[in-house]
């Protein structure tokens, strides 16, 4: 290794001084700095920690993100949407009726326009209500509890729901299959205008 060495001028008065001066000199310039200057090293190491902090920072923050979410989907933080609580007490109330052989309360959730498929047949108000009637009129018809699986707003005025119906019978066989029906707000009243089955 090549050693620089300085030789500081004496004087009188502060010879020692300017000697210890020009050996700091040297032992900088020998340690690939100059006096005052930090290192490039020494730059370098900041700038990886800085950028090794931002990364650890954003990595943390990613996980907040997808816990707060997980939170949030989950059934303990499970919130019912507007549509839910529209369409869950109208079907409660129809399958009360129904159970109860109120034909008339039936009907009444269902708007006069409104448009039935049950597997390959339609019908319209009239048919429906024929269906009901008959279904009420049978000696078992049956206890019915309908389950709502899901029900989303399509606009402010218009809902759509599905779910699942349950008809147990005294005998303790079950009919069951899939519907879907669609709300609609009628002079503030929410009515049934499509109602499929499958």
């Amino acid at each position: 290794m090549r050693r620089l060495i300085l030789i500081a001028p004496k004087t009188e008065n502060d010879g020692n001084a300017v000697r210890k001066a020009a050996n700091r000199r040297a032992m900088a310039w020998r340690l690939g700095g100059q006096p005052g200057i930090e290192r490039p090293h020494a730059i370098r190491g900041a700038s990886l920690a800085r950028s090794t902090a931002a990364f650890i920072a954003s990595i943390l923050m990613s996980v907040a993100t997808f816990l707060a979410q997980a939170s949030m989907s989950s059934p303990a933080g499970h919130r019912e949407s507007p549509a839910d609580e529209v369409v869950r007490p109208l079907q409660n109330a129809l399958a009360d009726a129904f159970n109860a052989g109120d034909v008339a309360t039936v009907m009444s959730q269902y708007d006069p326009s409104i448009i039935v498929v049950a597997g390959s047949q339609t019908w319209d108000f009239v048919g429906q209500e024929q269906f009901i009637e008959t279904a009420m009129a049978k000696p078992d018809r049956g206890r019915l509890r309908l389950e709502i699986s899901y029900a989303r707003e399509l606009d402010r005025d218009c809902i759509l729901a599905r779910g699942r119906f349950h008809l147990m019978h005294k005998n303790a066989a079950e009919d069951t299959a899939l519907f879907t029906v669609v709300y609609q707000r009628k002079h503030g009243d929410w009515k049934i205008i499509y109602a499929h089955s499958s």
